[in-house]
């Protein structure tokens, strides 16, 4: 029969020579308790570390070989769309005329 409420034990806190004098208190916890898991179990911060980047890398390699080839060629035009127009050297300037296309361009005014 228990005489403390959960969490609690009774102590014995009787002096010799005195009447019974007997108490609950808390339970008193290990030192390994006291510790959060982080400092009990360092290993196992290590592997969540390492699972996590391991994931990552993984997802970067995977993203590469699916689309990398696509990202590292819009990357390059899209430098060479911040330079600019080219100011030197030879520029080469394509015309085509589809056909019908100058007739009509001739009857509209605003073009």
């Amino acid at each position: 029969m228990s005489f403390c409420l959960q969490g609690l034990e009774l102590v014995n806190l009787t002096q010799p020579g005195r009447l019974i004098y007997l108490e609950c208190q808390a339970l008193k916890r290990s030192s390994a308790d006291d510790m959060r898991w982080v400092e009990a179990y360092p290993w196992a911060v290590v592997i969540i570390v390492v699972f996590g980047l391991t994931c990552l890398l993984l997802l970067a390699i995977g993203l590469y070989l699916y689309k990398g080839t696509e990202v590292m060629q819009k990357l390059t035009n899209l430098k060479k769309r911040m330079r600019g127009l080219p100011t030197h050297g030879p520029f080469t300037a394509v015309v085509t005329d589809i056909q019908g296309w100058t007739g009509r361009g001739a009857s509209v005014a605003a073009l």
